[in-house]
């Protein structure tokens, strides 16, 4: 009995944590999961939902994470194995319609980190319907669980609230977008048309360009655009503002891009990116970017391209290794 016990529960720990994993791994990216949510709508017809995607993928992101805290400390089973089971029913039958449709699109299974097939995202999915099964199969009654199993899960919801809110005012700590910081550009990977129509994508292959991404120019201010303009140029950086759209700006000149590649290459609008002889060298946030002293700024343009990807690469990475061993560690004390 004890080892029937055991087993039982390994599965609803591994069940749990993919839940957790998968939820982290798209909080880290609010916007990527907006877009997946995005293109989840337009494939089921129902893009008029598309204003409220962030809203909707942070419910689902969270949820995700919550089930996962739950399965993992073995608290509220009775609730949790009910909710677990539709969202893994409902996450079937969307892998079961991309089998069958197979439009040009990503589960966002696991954000950016893990992309897989449809297949693969079926076959994941009736993997852990199997899990699930093992876990709670026959339903049986839960033994009460120590009152600190409680203090602790609610100790790591706060913590998830926290990172959530965390990512939602700075960049991904893990940049895994196909215009990731180390991408050397060629022309076309990142277009820019003048007024003209005229493709300059060439401007971003030599020199050392500090290019402002506005894939939102609704929410987009001049004093913000100019501050930045004004603040690279005092560094020895050519500018340049790429727009998704009409800039409602009479004294800005930009370029007209693509929305897509432009929140790949930003995930921040208005974020600047630093460019160097045709390489992604580093990222900001408007804020971090106007936060920069001036011979802060000028130090990082000096740098080899190359040492400022690693240290920006390992530094995000470390960070978000050490949130997820606190989360794992709390949960299994």
């Amino acid at each position: 009995m004890k080892f029937y016990n055991f087993i039982k529960r390994l599965c609803a720990f591994i069940l749990g944590s993919v839940f957790l994993v998968g939820g982290l791994f798209k909080l880290m990216d609010p916007v990527g999961s907006s877009l997946v949510m995005e293109s989840y709508f337009n494939f089921l017809h129902i893009g008029f939902l598309n204003f409220a995607s962030t809203g909707f993928a942070l419910i689902f992101n969270l949820l995700e994470c919550f089930v996962g805290v739950a399965l993992i400390s073995g608290i509220w089973l009775p609730l949790v194995r009910m909710i677990s089971l539709v969202l893994l029913l409902f996450f079937t039958l969307l892998t079961v319609l991309l089998l069958i449709f197979n439009p040009q699109m990503d589960c966002g299974c696991f954000g950016e980190v893990v992309h897989l097939t449809h297949l693969q995202s079926f076959l994941k999915n009736i993997v852990l319907l199997a899990l699930w099964a093992v876990a709670f199969l026959p339903f049986l009654r839960q033994h009460p669980r120590p009152l600190y199993r409680k203090i602790v899960s609610w100790t790591v919801y706060a913590l998830i609230i926290g990172f959530t809110i965390y990512s939602f005012t700075r960049l991904p700590l893990l940049d895994l977008t196909d215009l990731h910081s180390g991408t050397e550009l060629s022309e076309g990977m990142i277009p820019l048309r003048d007024e003209n129509g005229e493709y300059r994508d060439g401007l971003l292959l030599r020199g050392r360009v500090a290019l402002i991404s506005v894939y939102n120019p609704a929410k987009a201010d001049s004093t913000t655009i100019a501050g930045i303009q004004r603040a690279a140029r005092k560094a020895g950086l050519r500018t340049a503002v790429a727009v998704s759209g009409e800039l409602p700006f009479e004294d800005i000149s930009y370029y007209k891009s693509d929305r897509k590649t432009l929140m790949s290459l930003n995930r921040k609008n208005m974020g600047v990116s630093f460019i160097s002889g045709g390489q992604v060298a580093q990222k900001w946030t408007p804020k971090e970017f106007l936060s920069l002293e001036k011979d802060d700024l000028k130090e990082i343009i000096a740098t080899d391209p190359a040492e400022l990807v690693v240290d920006e690469s390992l530094q995000g990475r470390r960070i978000f290794e050490v949130i997820a061993l606190v989360f794992f560690v709390l949960l299994l004390v």
